[in-house]
């Protein structure tokens, strides 16, 4: 009789734990609204007129992992006009309040192939040069923060960004929930 109580109470114990188990995973994933993948296939990005004026193609991505502490991001823009291609991928780290998305870009992944390099101006911005586009620099401030606002299906944030020669401005995503 012994035994079986023994058995019956690791039983149960087994039972807690998994439950607890499943209850931390639900919690670390799913509660941070921003947690997971969006996209943006078709978007357009003004180019300043300082700069030669245009529309510049954007196909964005950005990644959200609650999961870790601190929190990150990566953001993936494939950027393109007049023939010209290139890719940015910066990575960082987030905070969120009901209002506020701050964002502070890390640096870039750069392959190496493209020639393309990155640099930290004076201010503490981030900067690549996209050999892609005819060696046009970008900088992001960092930390950054906006006003935001999420769906269950949608996303749109804000960025800081200057295109070197340029006045800063705000390049606003517009972004959809990967399923």
């Amino acid at each position: 009789m012994h035994n079986s109580t023994l058995a019956v109470s690791a039983t149960r114990l087994c039972l807690a734990l998994s439950a607890a188990v499943v209850a931390l995973a639900a919690s670390g994933c799913g509660g941070d609204k921003l947690h997971g993948t969006w996209t943006e296939p078709n978007g357009t990005i003004a180019i300043p007129d300082s700069v030669g004026g245009g529309t510049l193609s954007d196909n964005a991505t950005m990644v959200f992992d609650s999961t870790v502490a601190p929190q990150t991001f990566d953001l993936k823009m494939l950027l393109g006009t007049q023939g010209l291609t290139d890719t940015l991928e910066a990575h960082g780290t987030y905070t969120e309040t009901d209002k506020d998305l701050t964002l502070t870009f890390t640096g870039f992944v750069v392959d190496p192939m493209s020639g393309d390099t990155t640099s930290v101006a004076s201010d503490g911005s981030q900067c690549l040069t996209l050999m892609g586009l005819g060696g046009a620099g970008v900088c992001f401030s960092t930390p950054q923060t906006h006003p935001y606002t999420v769906t269950d299906t949608g996303l749109t944030v804000a960025i800081d960004n200057s295109i070197v020669g340029a006045s800063p401005t705000v390049t606003s995503l517009s972004l959809t929930r990967s399923k």
